[in-house]
């Protein structure tokens, strides 16, 4: 019988909202509360008909902190939806 030690991997989670003009924002929030916007990578792409395209990426999320929610603002700073991730 052989033994291994196991550990819960970092994860890469990406949310992506398009559609708004003017550009809005993302933020990452764990299931505390926490805000990890300052871990993650953001860009905004304007498309054809001006409005924006935003990708956010949350670069190694710890699985323990699950559930994830990515909250999309809009210029307003109003949330304008959100998704859950990795979670119940």
């Amino acid at each position: 019988m052989t033994s291994k030690d196991i550990e819960e991997d970092r994860v890469d989670l990406t949310c992506v909202s398009s559609g708004g003009y003017p550009s809005g924002a993302i933020h990452w929030f764990d299931r505390l509360g926490t805000n990890w916007t300052h871990s993650t990578e953001t860009t905004a792409t304007q498309e054809e008909d001006k409005s924006f395209k935003l990708k956010s990426t949350f670069l190694s999320a710890d699985p323990s902190h699950a559930p994830y929610r990515c909250v999309v603002f809009n210029s307003e700073w109003k949330a304008e939806g959100e998704e859950t991730i990795l979670g119940e």
